[in-house]
């Protein structure tokens, strides 16, 4: 069993870190399993790592599988966090070390703090990996968990739903949460043209940014459409006329 564990792992495309310490954790899971689970004091583990970025496939095979007590358990999570390097490896050890205190595992069972540190440190570096890493969806397209979450929660904030007869979404009832601070919270203007003078008095920054919010970054001296990029922005958006406008803080 012990060759048969090990092979599968040096077969995977996980990245191993050291083998010596692999084989270790393999022992240290076969040496200290029991016979059964003693309820509350033992966990089921999957000395193949059921993970997907691990071995998913292997999920419900049993002879990969042992009874540990709670602080072998824990130990054997961080020999595989010195033996392999993924992120739901390093996740999970960092899970434990933070939940099973004074509940299953005592505070002399933990690891030295500052060995955990480095661990949380190397867990944070592959996340950020994990979340760049290129597949190939079920689209057959290729694409990144950052952008699968990206486009995910754009979708959701943009998806329409009926509230008090209204049809809207979780972006619009955001901007109008928002516009409600503004105008309460906000700042006040009034409005000039640099020809004209004085245009309108008093105006919240809800309303210049609905006007242009570009409005809020000029003043007597850098109007608005002063640039020629502005201009041609103007030019774009059939907005010339408001070539000549600047706002002045009450």
């Amino acid at each position: 069993m012990k060759q048969e564990l090990l092979q599968k792992f040096l077969k995977s495309k996980i990245k191993i870190k050291s083998e010596e310490k692999l084989i270790e954790y393999i022992d240290y899971c076969l040496v200290n399993s029991i016979e059964d689970k003693i309820k509350f004091k033992s966990s089921l583990h999957h000395i193949l790592p059921k993970a997907k970025d691990c071995f998913p496939k292997y999920i419900n095979e049993n002879k990969y599988q042992v009874h540990l007590l709670h602080k072998h358990h824990y130990y054997a999570h961080y020999i595989l966090t010195e033996a392999i390097e993924t992120y739901s490896q390093h996740s999970a050890f960092c899970a434990m070390n933070n939940k099973d205190i004074n509940n299953r595992i005592t505070k002399s069972d933990l690891i030295p703090l500052d060995e955990f540190q480095i661990i949380q440190e190397q867990k944070g570096k592959l996340f950020a990996i994990a979340m760049k890493d290129e597949y190939i969806n079920s689209d057959g397209k290729v694409t990144t968990k950052s952008k699968d979450i990206g486009k995910k929660s754009k979708s959701t904030k943009a998806k329409e739903y009926l509230h008090n007869g209204e049809i809207t979404s979780i972006d619009k009832e955001t901007g109008k949460k928002r516009s409600k601070k503004r105008r309460k919270e906000g700042n006040h203007y009034n409005l000039f043209h640099i020809n004209n003078g004085l245009i309108l008095k008093e105006v919240d920054e809800v309303d210049i940014r609905q006007m242009n919010q570009s409005l809020l970054k000029t003043d007597k001296i850098n109007y608005l459409g002063k640039s020629r990029l502005s201009k041609i922005c103007l030019n774009r958006t059939n907005k010339l006329n408001m070539i000549g406008l600047y706002i002045v803080k009450i």
